[in-house]
């Protein structure tokens, strides 16, 4: 692992944006970051913040399928539908027989205020088919679900996946809406792994869910942490899901930390680091109109994100210790090309050599759920993302781990603050699915 430098960044954006006018599009603050000497050694050791903050409802293809060096649009692997055609030529009843990706450009239409396309349960398994995969606009009203942004519509985020780590193998954690995608992200489970009921909708008990958080172990573990949202936080805050949090006090750990409000995100984001009180482990919630949810423009959404890393960026001792994780928790019924990872419920689905216990409700598999964005900001490379393929060819490579969002809160302990330990959590959680092996996201060890 090396940091980046200045002189280093601009040769790898040029590399991969053919001009170094990516740097352009990042706040002042991010570029003066990467121009400041090293302050750390560049080790796995040095982080000890992780910033996670996840947005709504975007598919990796809709984003970032036009980005070049990314599996996306130019993808020659793609599979091949029953047809004969590539999974881009869905099936649709038209005159050509199937609807190809288009582009909603932002600069001559209103497409970037669309309505979301339909997901549920029901229709994203109907959507996987068995693994098909051929029925985004049969298994509901299409809509503008096979639309998809290019650079000039979303300039801050290209350039942000051109100075970082973009990952293209990254999925949602079940085949469903926000609810059990959020919940896997702060407890490693939507109910079914740890004995109680699958939450496949976005359906919330009056009384709480009542398993435990990783909030809660983290707090239990002396680790600290804090969620960071404003009075509209979208519903977006599954520890609010949760009878322990529903019931907490002010002044108790899980209130202040996980249920408290600020009047605004990015002051109160900033006045952590600059007090020198940012917690370890930190979950930032956005507001309804800057999560980037279909209607809301994503432009709000990569203001809000250039704001944070501002923040963050302008204090280089803590830029260089902070992970910086910006994902989406599901696809928000936008077309995807990739076929999740999912395991068989049935015999002429194939065969597991490994427990699907916690993995199978009513005869489906719950997830992986479509590919979705996640891109990780920190001031060095990790080699086992492959960032930085060599100095002959000169340029970023997206991370190609299988991964999804319970991956990043088993990354949550050690001495140091960031250390993989997800068989431990997985004991103590009640075990992460395993059907699928290393490759799971949910038991993934992903650093070094």
């Amino acid at each position: 692992m090396s940091p980046v430098s200045r002189r280093r960044f601009i040769s790898m954006a040029a590399g991969a944006t053919g001009s170094a006018a990516a740097l352009s599009a990042l706040p002042d603050a991010l570029q003066q970051a990467l121009a400041a000497p090293a302050t750390t050694g560049g080790g796995i050791g040095d982080v000890q913040h992780v910033v996670v903050f996840m947005q709504e409802n975007r598919a990796f293809d809709h984003y970032y399928g036009s980005m070049k060096g990314v599996r996306g649009f130019a993808d020659r692997n793609a599979i091949s539908l029953p047809g004969g055609r590539s999974a881009f030529h869905q099936p649709y009843s038209n005159s050509d027989g199937y609807i190809l990706p288009f582009h909603m450009d932002t600069a001559t239409t209103s497409a970037i205020c669309a309505d979301a396309p339909a997901m549920s349960y029901p229709v994203d398994t109907a959507i996987w088919n068995n693994g098909k995969y051929d029925a985004w606009n049969t298994a509901r009203t299409p809509g503008l679900g096979m639309g998809y942004f290019k650079r000039a519509d979303l300039p801050f985020y290209y350039a942000l996946a051109d100075a970082f780590t973009v990952c293209d193998h990254y999925f949602c954690s079940t085949l469903t809406q926000t609810n059990p995608n959020r919940l896997h992200l702060f407890t490693g489970s939507n109910g079914l792994s740890v004995g109680k009921s699958a939450v496949l909708d976005n359906t919330e008990p009056a009384a709480g869910f009542t398993w435990t958080t990783y909030a809660e172990r983290l707090e239990a573990a002396g680790i600290s942490w804090k969620i960071y949202q404003q009075s509209d936080n979208f519903d977006d805050n599954a520890l609010a899901w949760f009878a322990n949090f529903k019931n907490a006090k002010p002044g108790s750990a899980l209130h202040d930390k996980g249920m408290a409000t600020v009047p605004d995100l990015v002051t109160a984001f900033r006045h952590d680091i600059d007090a020198g009180t940012l917690p370890q482990v930190s979950w930032i919630i956005a507001p309804a109109s800057l999560s980037e949810h279909a209607n809301y423009k994503p432009a709000w959404g990569e203001d809000l994100s250039a704001r944070l890393l501002a923040a963050l960026a302008a204090n280089q001792d803590v830029w260089s210790k902070t992970a910086f994780i910006l994902n989406y928790d599901e696809n928000g019924g936008f077309f995807d090309h990739v076929p999740p990872p999912v395991p068989p419920a049935s015999s002429s689905q194939g065969i597991s050599s490994v427990s699907t216990a916690g993995e199978i409700s009513g005869g489906k598999a719950i997830g992986m759920g479509p590919r979705v964005p996640l891109i990780v900001v920190f001031s060095v490379k990790f080699s086992v993302l492959k960032i930085w393929v060599s100095p002959a060819v000169g340029r970023w490579s997206p991370c190609r781990l299988v991964s999804g969002a319970t991956v990043w809160a088993a990354a949550l302990r050690g001495q140091h603050g960031v250390v993989a330990v997800a068989a431990e959590l997985a004991a103590g959680a009640g075990g992460f699915p395993s059907a699928l092996g290393e490759g799971r996201a949910r038991g993934l060890h992903w650093w070094p």
